[in-house]
């Protein structure tokens, strides 16, 4: 839904007597149209400014949806509930969110409404999602199923994150031990071969020879690779920071969401349980959406916003272009995302009445197979990164051993 604007106004009634205040409008020229309808003429007229917050984290998300949803089950005005919630907040983000929202509950506006002026605070579905609980009549039941969806998605984000973390740390690690010996012990060797000359052998990029005579090869190739590794450790090092620094902040911005579906959904291995990710995700807000009597399009569009993936917005546009024109789901092709079964078994559902329940049995099984596939990835990566560091020590030690035993064969001829 789109939140109306608060408009500060003053101006002249056709008495010339000056009458201020505030009008809420889609926009500057519908408050404009309004107020001249009403025979004022307007001097000064400005968008009032919502108060600042910043977007909520998901665990702040979380338990402000919790919060309202038990509310909201109480019975209780939310005005005063959320007053009394503030009040046992301590200061922080989610205390000056919970009073944003009541000081826009006290001009008059909607839950909904207060939520999406909240736009910056805030995701997208959440408003609407409220908006179609209160008009289905079952506020609870939406706000206790999105809880489920947060926690779902956290699950899923934090398995991966486990998953893919601990190879990372082990080849940084190999990584570092790696350049330590190729750029600190290799130069040694080297200089002792080439005892004659006074070249300087340590650790320079702009210091780089060529190897004297009778040098294994492993020997050089190691003493080149300890050019480079600690340039490779450092860039992974930087990168695994920027990325856990900076990614919880992108992931819910256009940018992170397209990162997401045009490019991590791709990968092996981290691909797989994304896209099911996706899937259950989808699966999930459309069941609640479902359950709670809006129409099948607008639920299934719901859906595919509050995701945010490009190719779920190409699946969701055929499956509702197909509803609108009277074919089944069955005949749909040219999906980009959602698994060809999806669309079987929602036809079969509405052939039963039994839509809802469907979509949430289709949201446990691909939110566990997205779990499976995330345990499975460290279990793939392992053997591959024992193999790399069996190859880098191994190769290590026989750049150091070798031209050691050359040179005790030397001497002892």
């Amino acid at each position: 839904m789109t939140a109306p604007i608060t408009f500060r106004y003053e101006a002249l009634d056709s008495n010339g007597r000056s009458v201020n205040g505030t009008i809420d409008a889609a926009s500057e020229a519908a408050g404009r149209e309004t107020l001249g309808a009403l025979a004022l003429s307007i001097r000064r007229f400005e968008a009032v400014p919502s108060p600042r917050v910043g977007p909520l984290g998901a665990d702040d998300l979380a338990a402000f949806n919790e919060q309202l949803a038990q509310l909201a089950r109480a019975g209780l005005p939310v005005e005063e509930g959320l007053k009394l919630l503030a009040a046992d907040m301590s200061s922080g983000k989610l205390k000056r969110a919970v009073e944003a929202v009541n000081a826009e509950l006290a001009q008059g506006k909607s839950l909904a409404e207060a939520i999406a002026r909240q736009r910056s605070t805030f995701p997208p579905l959440y408003a609407n999602l409220v908006d179609a609980g209160v008009r289905c009549n079952d506020l609870p039941g939406v706000l206790f199923g999105l809880s489920r969806h947060l926690d779902l998605t956290q699950h899923i984000r934090n398995a991966i994150s486990r998953a893919v973390a601990y190879p990372v740390v082990v080849l940084i690690a190999v990584l570092c031990i790696s350049a330590l010996l190729s750029a600190y012990v290799m130069p040694q060797l080297l200089a002792m071969f080439d005892q004659r000359s006074s070249m300087d052998w340590s650790f320079s990029w702009s210091r780089r020879r060529a190897a004297p005579p009778g040098v294994p090869m492993v020997t050089v190739a190691a003493y080149y690779f300890g050019l480079i590794a600690p340039y490779l450790a450092g860039g992974a090092v930087g990168l695994a920071l920027l990325a856990t620094a900076l990614w919880p902040f992108v992931r819910s911005t256009p940018f992170g969401r397209w990162v997401t579906d045009q490019f991590l959904t791709r990968l092996p291995l981290v691909g797989r349980p994304l896209r099911y990710g996706l899937v259950g995700r989808w699966c999930d807000i459309a069941s609640i959406c479902v359950g709670t009597g809006l129409d099948l399009p607008s639920a299934l569009r719901t859906a595919a916003d509050a995701i945010g993936s490009a190719r779920l917005d190409h699946d969701t546009a055929q499956l509702i272009t197909a509803h609108a024109s009277g074919h089944s789901f069955d005949s749909v092709h040219g999906l980009r995302l959602l698994p060809a079964s999806i669309p079987g078994a929602m036809q079969l559902a509405l052939n039963t009445h039994q839509l809802a329940p469907t979509l949430a049995t289709l949201r446990d099984m691909y939110l566990r197979q997205a779990q499976t596939r995330a345990r499975m990835i460290p279990l793939t990566l392992m053997p591959i990164l024992i193999l790399l560091m069996a190859v880098l020590i191994g190769g290590i030690l026989m750049a150091i051993f070798m031209p050691m035993l050359r040179l005790l064969d030397s001497m002892l001829k």
